[in-house]
């Protein structure tokens, strides 16, 4: 059942959180409250009800970031309601459920209706990852005719970290 609820601009004048190093993102809040809610900039956010929402569900909230935050027209944040410190590591099983299925839906409808060719799925997780806010949020980015592969984020370097165990050994057991 597709059900994305559309909604109005933040209301100006609200100021997010600080918690994220880069501006323009919003919070949320989350069933428990914690410390570390305080300082997100997500859970702020869906607290305060001030970002410029594309749904609002049950367990997970998508909005546009700042504009000049904006890596494409279209370009939206796909988090959960229920905070997380480390993103894909320590989010609940079904929270990561109902995130990826809004992510999906926004996409089709990103292809759909902005006539977008494919879009990029972005995530950062962990303290090591160059995270910008310390709880689960996806980036669905849509990509158009032209947009080319040269402004995708994508590590440009490998890493120069080596294991003394294959890889496969130890993530395959």
């Amino acid at each position: 059942m597709l059900r994305i609820e559309t909604f109005a601009p933040a209301r100006r004048g609200t100021a997010p959180s600080t918690c994220s190093r880069r501006r323009g993102i919003a919070s949320h809040a989350r069933p428990e409250h914690n410390h570390q809610m305080d300082a997100c900039v997500f859970c702020g956010l869906i607290s305060a009800d001030s970002a410029r929402w594309i749904a609002k569900e049950d367990a997970a909230v998508a909005f546009l970031p700042l504009p000049a935050e904006e890596i494409a027209p279209g370009h939206t944040l796909v988090v959960p309601r229920r905070h997380t410190t480390a993103g894909l590591l320590d989010a609940q099983p079904g929270d990561l459920a109902l995130v990826m299925d809004l992510a999906q839906r926004i996409a089709q409808k990103m292809v759909a209706r902005l006539g977008a060719t494919g879009v990029c799925l972005l995530n950062a997780s962990g303290p090591g990852s160059g995270r910008s806010v310390d709880h689960l949020h996806l980036h669905v980015v849509p990509r158009y005719p032209g947009d080319g592969d040269d402004c995708l984020p994508w590590p440009t370097g490998r890493s120069g970290h080596r294991l003394a165990v294959d890889p496969q050994v130890l993530l395959s057991t």
